[in-house]
């Protein structure tokens, strides 16, 4: 395991306590034990965007939904000025992948919808299991 991958594994630990076991007394000093991360990765075009403005509106609509829907972090990703593509990406924690993998379907089918609704469409996604 990487070093930057552990530093991101133990912040996402102290983000949500609930989900990390304590330390193992078998395990390194310094490893905590913590449950799965999920990473979702939606590529958005916005063909409607005629402006930034535009764009900001639709991506900070799209975050502020799947937040208050799911209690996930939301993020754009690779912020840039193209007016009609954008990266958002959507992390949540567990202990259960099985969980996790549900959630993340339900959350990309909400932004699908909320994204069709502004004006945009998701024209990739993808998941990742840290």
């Amino acid at each position: 395991m990487s070093n930057e991958f552990e530093r991101v594994r133990r912040l996402a630990c102290a983000a949500h306590v609930g989900a990390c076991k304590s330390k193992d007394a078998h395990a390194a000093p310094n490893v905590i034990q913590c449950g799965v991360i999920a990473f979702l990765t939606l590529e958005i075009s916005i063909e409607a965007a005629q402006s930034l403005k535009d764009r900001r509106q639709v991506l900070r609509s799209l975050k502020d939904r799947l937040r208050s829907s799911f209690n996930v972090a939301v993020a754009e990703l690779e912020p840039s000025n193209l007016w009609n593509r954008a990266t958002v990406g959507v992390v949540s924690i567990s202990g259960s992948k099985d969980y996790l993998d549900g959630l993340m379907k339900n959350v990309e089918r909400q932004a699908t919808r909320i994204a069709n609704n502004g004006g945009a469409d998701v024209t990739d996604s993808y998941i990742e299991y840290l």
